[in-house]
């Protein structure tokens, strides 16, 4: 159980704005990898991508505009934009074997990230150039390892170079809130920010570091199930055997989620949930499977046990929270599997613009019914004396 502990505390406001910070940078890698795929595979898809790049960059100098100012946040946008413009030209230098504007180009890459370290380290006493650099750096080369991986067709080991990828931005996002948050608790600011259509008043909670950290990691969950079953779909077209390391990974992503649970419930209702995820996993890879092989008595049976399983999962969660909603849960939960289906049926039926586009919506659920039960979680933390009150 999560025990009380008497140290600067966030309101539920400035958590949720700290957690859409660290968000950003797995984001940039989501975008970036497909972004990859869609000039290495021809898909007329590379400017829509590009376009989410850029919104999610925006949406994190908006968060950094109320304690930075407006200025410097547009300082830093600018400084994201060339960096994603370089990372696109890279690729389509790389398609075009031009190894001299691709030399050039990372030439370039590095000197943005000198200038982006340069400015957070100029604005935040929190924030060290040196380890900003060697973050960004370390970040660069695994960027540039995984480009080489898609361009030669070795897709295995790039779906192992996401992975690291996916944990640097981590890292990256960590150094990025542990900032912000000592800037917040450590200064004396107090930046007005917006509530958004949270139920619970951030006057109600004190949100320590270690209680945020613990908090984002269950959010990732549902997050990273999105991106990992869209790598799995992706690499079932390209061939069989590269799917392999993609679903190892989807079996993986419970684990972490389960051991964080079994902190606040009960270890054998966290264990029947886990069943119910597992099986689910394995529903929607043999519907891959059913609808590549043109199954709709299969796909058909799929489908209803993936409803089915849905409500299982949500009763066990309302017997585990009883601040859970169930019909509002049910409805999220409805409609992210709803999109999950939908998603890999467009982009197996080669519609890959419509597939883009549900996936970045299924993105935005994830986001939806991180906020549901993040808000149920606190609610539950709370009446057991979990989290501190100011």
């Amino acid at each position: 159980m999560i025990r009380k502990q008497q140290e600067q505390c966030l309101n539920l406001a400035q958590m949720q704005m700290i957690i859409n910070s660290r968000i950003y940078w797995r984001l940039r890698a989501v975008w970036l990898r497909a972004m990859m795929g869609s000039l290495y595979l021809h898909l007329e898809t590379a400017e829509h991508v590009f376009a989410y790049m850029m919104n999610a960059a925006h949406n994190l100098t908006e968060i950094m505009a109320p304690f930075f100012g407006r200025e410097v946040s547009e300082q830093f946008n600018q400084l994201l934009t060339q960096n994603s413009i370089l990372l696109r030209e890279l690729i389509e230098a790389q398609l075009s074997n031009d190894s001299e504007e691709i030399s050039r180009i990372v030439n370039s890459l590095y000197q943005n990230n000198r200038e982006r370290a340069a400015l957070l380290n100029s604005i935040n006493p929190f924030w060290n150039e040196v380890q900003w650099r060697n973050l960004m750096d370390t970040n660069l080369y695994f960027t540039l390892q995984q480009a080489n991986a898609l361009a030669s067709g070795d897709y295995n080991n790039s779906v192992f170079l996401f992975d690291r990828l996916m944990a640097q931005a981590d890292l990256m996002g960590d150094y990025f809130a542990y900032g912000l948050y000592s800037y917040i608790t450590v200064l004396p600011i107090t930046p007005a920010l917006s509530l958004g259509t949270s139920r619970v008043r951030p006057t109600d909670l004190c949100v320590t570091y270690a209680m945020m950290n613990f908090l984002y990691y269950i959010q990732m969950f549902w997050f990273d199930q999105a991106i990992w079953m869209r790598i799995y779909s992706i690499a079932r077209t390209l061939n069989p055997e590269y799917a392999e390391s993609a679903y190892e990974k989807l079996r993986q992503l419970p684990i972490q989620y389960g051991n964080l649970l079994k902190t606040v419930f009960d270890d054998e209702l966290v264990g029947e949930l886990l069943v119910l995820i597992y099986e689910q996993i394995d529903l929607m890879t043999n519907l891959i499977t059913a609808q590549l092989d043109g199954n709709i008595d299969e796909i058909n049976r799929i489908v209803q046990r993936l409803y089915q399983n849905a409500d299982e999962r949500v009763e066990l969660i309302v017997s585990m929270n009883p601040f859970v909603n169930q019909n509002r849960w049910k409805n999220i939960y409805y409609s992210y599997l709803h999109s999950t289906i939908e998603e890999i049926t467009t982009y197996l039926a080669g519609e890959y613009d419509r597939s883009l586009k549900i996936y970045q919506r299924l993105l935005e659920k994830s986001e939806h019914i991180n906020n549901e039960f993040t808000e149920s979680l606190l609610k539950f933390l709370s009446d057991r004396g979990a989290i501190l009150n100011p």
